[in-house]
């Protein structure tokens, strides 16, 4: 897709959970499966991020301009590690 379309700066992905199943996360992951287009997605953004950040892909051009400096996380995870794909879906 993004090679496809150049007004792309990042896509995600359904999602299916494996080996943790459980009602409310199945809820969860069947709610993110519904929010495919940018419509359902714009509109998601107050229940919860719409699509998990670990189903991004982004373009490195974009990881530069929305860090500054391309890191989107470098060493040990800390609070801020949601910013940048947060940053990025808005």
């Amino acid at each position: 897709m993004l090679r496809g379309d150049g007004s792309l700066h990042g896509v995600s992905c359904l999602l299916k959970t494996v080996g943790w199943q459980r009602q409310g996360m199945e809820r969860y992951v069947e709610w993110q499966n519904s929010c495919v287009s940018h419509l359902q997605m714009h509109k998601g953004r107050f229940i919860e991020i719409p699509a998990l950040h670990q189903t991004g892909l982004f373009r490195t051009e974009t990881v530069m301009q929305v860090t500054g400096e391309g890191i989107y996380r470098d060493g040990p995870s800390d609070e801020d590690d949601l910013d940048v794909p947060v940053d990025m879906w808005w």
